[in-house]
C-alpha cells in the first residue's frame, strides 16, 4: 500500500473518532434546548420539576432493572457518573445557593445586583431544568454504554445471517447488487448515531428497552442485508 493510500485510509477514519464526542455534545445540548423550549411552549405550569420528574424515572429504571452485574452494571457506573458531575462540576447545593441568594433581601444591594438577581430569577428554572437534563443524559448514556455488547451481538447475527443468504444467491445464480451493498452499509453508522441521539434527546421517560432492542435489530438487519449482498469486485 503507497503512502498515499494509508493518508487518505487515515484521513477517511479520522471523523469517525472526532464524530462520537460531537453527537454526545450535540445530544446534550439538544435536549436541554429541547427542555427549555418545552418550558416556554409547553410544559410551562410544570417549569424544571419536568425535568427532576424525568431524572427520577430515569433512576428508577435503573434501579429496578439495571442493577445486575455489581460493580460493572448500568446503575453503579450511572451512579459513578453522577458522583463525578456533583464532586467537579454542579451539584443541588450549588442550584439551593444560587436559588436562596437570588430570592433574598438585602437592601443595601446595589443597582447592578438586583439586576443580575432579577435576570437570574427569570432564568433560574431553566437553569435548574439544565441541571435535571444532564444528570438524565448521564443516565442514559450509562445505559447506552453498557448496551453496546448487545448491539455487537445483533450485528454479528445479522452477518452470519447475511454472508448465508448470499451464498445461497451465489449458488442458486442469483444477481448481485453493488448499489444495495454501498447503501446499507453507509446507513450502518447513522442508523446508530440516530438512535442514540434520539434516546440522549428525548424529553418524556421510556424504558430503555423501546429504544435499545430496536436500534440493534434495525443495525443487525442493514448489516444483513450489506453482507447478503456483498460483492468482491465492484
Amino acid at each position: 500500500m503507497s503512502y498515499q493510500a494509508v493518508q487518505e485510509k487515515a484521513v477517511r477514519k479520522t471523523p469517525l473518532i472526532i464524530a462520537l464526542p460531537l453527537i454526545l455534545i450535540a445530544s446534550i445540548f439538544f435536549s436541554i434546548l429541547i427542555e427549555w423550549l418545552g418550558i416556554m411552549f409547553i410544559w410551562e405550569a410544570q417549569g424544571s420539576q419536568h425535568a427532576y420528574n424525568m431524572m427520577i424515572n430515569e433512576y428508577r429504571y435503573l434501579n429496578d432493572d439495571f442493577k445486575t452485574g455489581g460493580r460493572y452494571s448500568p446503575f453503579e457506573f450511572a451512579k459513578l457518573s453522577l458522583s463525578l458531575l456533583h464532586e467537579y462540576g454542579v451539584n443541588h447545593k450549588d442550584i439551593m445557593r444560587i436559588e436562596t441568594w437570588v430570592r433574598s433581601q438585602e437592601p443595601s444591594s446595589s443597582a447592578l445586583t438586583q439586576q443580575l438577581k432579577l435576570g437570574l430569577q427569570a432564568c433560574l428554572e431553566y437553569i435548574k431544568a439544565a441541571f435535571y437534563t444532564l444528570q438524565t443524559f448521564l443516565m442514559r448514556f450509562s445505559l447506552l454504554l453498557f448496551s453496546l455488547p448487545a448491539v455487537l451481538l445483533f450485528s454479528l447475527v445479522g452477518i452470519v445471517d447475511g454472508l448465508v443468504r448470499r451464498d445461497i444467491r451465489k449458488w442458486s445464480g442469483g444477481r448481485e447488487s453493488g448499489l444495495l451493498y454501498h447503501t446499507s452499509k453507509k446507513l450502518i453508522l447513522p442508523s446508530v448515531a440516530l438512535s442514540w441521539v434520539v434516546y440522549l434527546s428525548l424529553p418524556f421517560s421510556i424504558h430503555p428497552n423501546f429504544i435499545v432492542i430496536p436500534g440493534a435489530i434495525a443495525t443487525a438487519m442493514l448489516f444483513a442485508t450489506s453482507a447478503g449482498a456483498f460483492k468482491k469486485y465492484l
